[in-house]
């Protein structure tokens, strides 16, 4: 286990579309914000944000600001790292991630919604620089070799027709 991290309130915000985003230079992000069932608009005083920006591999707009600073490839995907982080230039100093967002880099995988917990814990714990959500070594269960003990040999079964011209 990692060290353990001190817990902040932390509030989400489903329904929420960000219109515009500040970083003041010592203090907190201010992001103005409209609830999308209420059309309410607020706005956000936070120390730290997590965007979730829907199920399609599309570039929201609130990234426009910063997408200079974003190593695409050269097909204007995100290249994105095993913690799910995306390669920026130096420039960029906070970290960048996605889920969901990554097929080039991740294979037929990556809309999975049920591997979903897991992306977010590999994340976590990439943010958190440990380990706060341990993670099974193994979490795949299905072995397409078929089954040997230890010490022996795959018996060869000989799957031929009993009628066949030997």
């Amino acid at each position: 286990m990692g060290r353990p991290i001190d817990a902040e309130p932390v509030e989400i915000v489903p329904g929420t579309a960000v219109s515009a985003a500040t970083a003041h230079p010592d203090g907190p992000i201010e992001l103005r914000c409209r609830h999308t069932d209420s059309q309410t608009e607020t706005v956000i005083s936070t120390e730290a944000v997590v965007l979730a920006t829907g199920y399609r591999a599309v570039r929201p707009p609130v990234l426009d600001p910063i997408a200079h600073l974003i190593d695409w490839d050269d097909q204007g995907r995100y290249q994105v790292d095993l913690d799910h982080r995306v390669a920026t230039l130096p420039a960029l100093t906070g970290g960048l991630y996605v889920q969901n967002a990554e097929l080039n880099t991740h294979g037929v995988g990556t809309p999975d919604l049920g591997l979903g917990a897991r992306r977010a814990a590999v994340i976590l714990n990439s943010v958190a620089g440990g380990t706060v959500h341990p993670l099974p070594t193994r979490s795949a269960w299905t072995n397409f070799a078929p089954s040997t003990p230890a010490g022996s040999r795959p018996q060869e079964i000989d799957t031929a027709p009993a009628h066949a011209a030997r």
